[in-house]
């Protein structure tokens, strides 16, 4: 069977003779039918060839449907950067002096990039990034020790770089994925144990110690995985935005082969076929093409590369179907299941497994925070400001390209007259011909008058640069940059601007949060409950630390939780993607001098809250630490007394 690729035609991959290859016996390491039937995955069987090409036509399917947009983020990958290739005149003039500039790329869409992505991480960057609440009173608790144990885990698996992995992603290319999957590291600790004992005093004090390593679980939770947008593959008539309406979703991922075979060998894997790959070439040909101009992209120096040891790369299209098990031959069942497949070089599948989670979602999460709603592939944020960023790069680099003209000195001279030598070597002195010594230098050489049209290049880019953060909303204000020209700004239209394009980017955000944030959230969250194993210590300190002291009488800094005390109804809470600079601590102090004027307000407005949200928006990260442990009860007393109190001074008017 052959297929297209990016309108290439490829043939398809060379036979193996399975049945010659030594291999361990997997039969019982694939996976079975919900009657119990052992599926027979064996290279080269009937039903592993039937999946193998399924998966294949997805996933060429897939990536026909984006490769007419390939040329496009390759575009925005070098404008992001301060590259350009030299053409052969640059590259001989670099070579004779290094020191000399030639083209580059002003990187203004790359400051704009750079402003979007710190109001992003500032919007979500907060701990705890996900939030948890309990659907009743009585599951509050189990929500509260949830949400801890997903802020360890995002704090321990750098959650927050894979989330601005596929933030950056949505700007650059219009969308950004994410996989989030359970993940248990396994590895080894030091068992101290002593030995011998000695009385002294009447105490048995240990001699000595000795120390041994004893196998342990080092982490178990959710890891978010950002996915290349050059290697995502979703199904072309779904929502790209919502990857739960499609009828399956991939990616291809590139992996060494002892890699590989430390994940079939790993305890509760769903991999096998592994050793299969031991001799064969890794590249997948669903990704052939070096569009994006990256290193790490496949080449054909890759492809024609000799495979002497096992080490070499090796592709894996992993792909969660939405199937009937009856249609692809996995059972008799006709109710839709959604499976995990895993094919490696397009020839051998190292996985199949139905997913069977709680939330019966494929987990993976994306955002597209400029889509329009009807695109498969949304348009970028950066991809509007692409030709007024190619208009900036032209104004400069045409200016430094005069400026190098201009110096170089362009003479006109009559080589009758003078050395030709002299004049082409550059050097500061001309030396006439023999036959004309005495005559003077009048008219025997002259240099170009030097005009320079590029004159008016730079405030031109100004203006150019101005329409790049107008249309992107990453003004001045925005990037710590203060108005050098025209009349003194006052704070009034200083906070206005800055409201303004706060309020552009923060719709961005908001969207991201709808779209990912609230998947992401959920994914954490289910996971959790279905596979944690491991009784965690979690530590109380933070938002809810009040709350557990007041409401379940919890003083202890540390909770041991258990899976059991996880198992509850919740619902999930996240940021709306403001920050707090979208509002001003000035007008906060105003209204906090009114409230305490006002009787009425004060029984009404918790003010210990509006305390600490004036405190956040002036940068005090950590006022809540400052709050009484044991908070003051109220008393009440008859109004004599009160009156009594108030005239001894015991008592005061609040």
């Amino acid at each position: 069977m052959a297929f297209t690729v990016a309108g290439l035609y490829v043939s398809p991959p060379k036979t193996h003779a399975f049945g010659e290859i030594d291999t361990r016996d997997y039969r019982e390491w694939y996976p079975r039918t919900s009657e119990g039937k052992m599926l027979n995955f064996k290279p080269g069987s009937k039903l592993h060839d039937f999946i193998k090409v399924r998966i294949l036509d997805r996933a060429n399917d897939a990536m026909r449907s984006m490769t007419s947009r390939h040329p496009y983020w390759a575009e925005i990958d070098r404008m992001v950067s301060a590259y350009i290739s030299l053409n052969e005149l640059e590259m001989r003039i670099k070579a004779k002096d290094p020191r000399v500039p030639v083209s580059i790329v002003v990187p203004e869409c790359y400051a704009t990039l750079e402003t979007m992505l710190t109001y992003l991480l500032a919007a979500f960057g907060e701990d705890p990034i996900f939030r948890c609440n309990g659907v009743g009173p009585e599951d509050v608790l189990g929500s509260i020790l949830l949400e801890k144990l997903i802020e360890m885990q995002t704090r321990r698996s750098k959650a927050l770089l894979s989330l601005h992995t596929q933030w950056r992603d949505s700007l650059c290319y219009g969308f950004g994925a994410v996989s989030v999957a359970w993940q248990v590291r396994r590895g080894m600790r030091t068992q101290v144990q002593p030995i011998g004992y000695n009385d002294i005093d009447g105490q048995m004090v240990p001699t000595g110690y000795v120390k041994n390593l004893v196998p342990a679980t080092l982490f178990e939770g959710s890891v978010i995985s950002p996915i290349d947008n050059y290697k995502y593959l979703v199904d072309p008539g779904s929502d790209i935005t919502n990857p739960q309406t499609a009828e399956y979703v991939g990616w291809v991922s590139r992996a060494s082969y002892t890699k590989l075979l430390r994940d079939e060998n790993a305890e509760g894997s769903i991999h096998f076929n592994v050793e299969y790959l031991k001799d064969m070439a890794g590249i997948s040909n669903i990704y052939m093409s070096d569009d994006s101009g990256r290193n790490e992209r496949i080449t054909d120096s890759d492809r024609s590369r000799p495979k002497t040891e096992p080490t070499h790369p090796i592709d894996v299209i992993y792909m969660y179907v939405d199937l009937i098990p009856k249609e692809w031959k996995l059972g008799q069942g006709e109710t839709p299941e959604k499976w995990m497949f895993a094919l490696a070089a397009d020839e051998i599948i190292i996985a199949a497994a139905p997913l069977d989670l709680m939330h019966q979602m494929f987990p993976v999460a994306v955002c597209a925070p400029d889509f329009g709603g009807h695109e498969i592939a949304p348009l970028a944020k950066l991809e509007t400001a692409f030709g007024l960023q190619e208009c900036m790069n032209f104004l400069f680099n045409s200016h430094i390209k005069e400026v190098r003209r201009g110096l170089s000195n362009r003479i006109i001279y009559d080589p009758k007259l003078v050395r030709q030598d002299d004049v082409e070597s550059g050097n500061f002195w001309i030396r006439l011909r023999k036959h004309i010594w005495g005559r003077g230098i009048r008219d025997v050489a002259e240099q170009l008058p030097v005009t320079d049209v590029t004159r008016t290049n730079f405030p031109d880019m100004m203006i150019t640069r101005d329409m790049i953060r107008n249309i992107t909303g990453a003004v001045d204000s925005l990037q710590g940059l203060q108005r050098t020209h025209g009349e003194r700004v006052t704070k009034a239209e200083f906070m206005e601007t800055r409201s303004s394009a706060l309020s552009r980017l923060q719709k961005a955000a908001r969207i991201i949060s709808m779209q990912s944030m609230y998947d992401i959230a959920m994914l954490y969250a289910y996971h959790t409950q279905q596979f944690m194993t491991e009784s965690t210590y979690v530590s109380t300190v933070g938002r809810t630390e009040q709350t557990l002291r007041e409401e379940y009488g919890i003083a202890d800094p540390f909770i041991l939780t258990t899976p059991f005390d996880i198992n509850v109804p919740f619902d999930v809470w996240i940021s709306d993607g403001s920050i707090e600079g979208g509002e001003y601590a000035d007008a906060w102090v105003q209204l906090w001098g009114a409230m305490n004027s006002s009787p009425e307000l004060l029984e009404r407005i918790d003010t210990v809250r509006v305390f600490l949200h004036i405190a956040r928006l002036l940068k005090a990260r950590n006022a809540s630490d400052f709050l009484r442990k044991t908070p003051q009860q109220a008393q009440v007393v008859p109004d004599q007394e009160a009156l009594q109190g108030a005239e001894a001074g015991n008592l005061v008017r609040v």
